[in-house]
């Protein structure tokens, strides 16, 4: 015999679309620090005198808002590339420990997983740990990320 889910899941809404919606709620106050701070260092950037498209590209690359800050510095001033190589991993080594409890095991698929690790950031990782985050499903928690990155 068949285990019936409970009727809250089985009329959730959010459960049929695979809770899309939710993920995309829950970045909502993440879109309000990524959007003016992303405001600020393009402003930064183009200030400092390089050029326009490296802020998209290091948000594509570096997705790690300190790290992207020193960079700017770290390109006017000229810095060899291990200096900034040596410089990241100190500045992020935070994220070691939030890979420690972060449910990885959830996301499914090599991609999902290697995304789950580049994208892990210090609110999705808050978002993920507490609340209705902790909730969520491995699609779900992607969805959570690829929006948080787009903002």
């Amino acid at each position: 015999m068949r285990a019936s889910l409970p009727s809250t899941e089985r009329t959730d809404p959010r459960r049929s679309e695979g809770g899309f919606g939710e993920a995309v709620r829950l970045t909502v106050p993440v879109a309000m620090a990524y959007i003016p701070l992303g405001v600020a260092f393009g402003v930064l950037l183009t200030a400092s005198g390089i050029n326009w498209y490296w802020a998209p590209l290091s948000t594509l690359l570096i997705y790690a808002g300190s790290t992207e800050f020193l960079a700017v510095g770290f390109m006017v001033a000229g810095l060899p590339l291990y200096q900034v190589a040596f410089t990241t991993p100190v500045v992020n080594f935070r994220h070691v420990f939030y890979g420690l409890s972060f449910p990885i095991d959830r996301l499914r698929g090599r991609a999902r997983k290697a995304y789950g690790v580049f994208a892990l950031t210090d609110e999705t990782y808050g978002i993920t740990s507490a609340g209705p985050g902790t909730h969520l499903t491995g699609r779900q928690i992607t969805v959570l990320q690829v929006v948080s990155h787009v903002w």
